[in-house]
């Protein structure tokens, strides 16, 4: 599909962590699949070789230039909820190894 977008900054917010003028882009018009999806945006935290435009500081890398040296890593993980009863989880600066009592196996 495709958007139409416009620059913009922001201040990013996580719970007490804030990272001011962070870029992103604002879409003004969107085609099919965006148009009928039952998302309202994408965060950011792709690699950056694949993010577009090209050269464009992702909200992660905003976050990791700023406070990684507060981060215990520079990664994310995510937890998806199995049904409405359990909640996911996104953690930003480290992996909860507690979820994973096999292990992480890195590719």
């Amino acid at each position: 599909g495709s958007c139409d977008a416009r620059w913009a900054r922001d201040t990013l917010r996580l719970g007490i962590i804030d990272v001011p003028r962070v870029p992103f882009l604002e879409a003004e018009a969107v085609a099919s699949p965006f148009n009928v999806s039952s998302f309202d945006g994408i965060f950011g935290l792709g690699f950056p070789g694949i993010a577009f435009p090209r050269l464009a500081e992702t909200p992660l890398e905003a976050l990791s230039r700023r406070r990684g040296a507060e981060m215990a890593e520079k990664v994310f993980s995510f937890a998806l909820g199995s049904g409405s009863a359990e909640m996911g989880e996104l953690v930003i600066g480290g992996t909860p190894r507690e979820r994973y009592p096999k292990g992480i196996n890195w590719l």
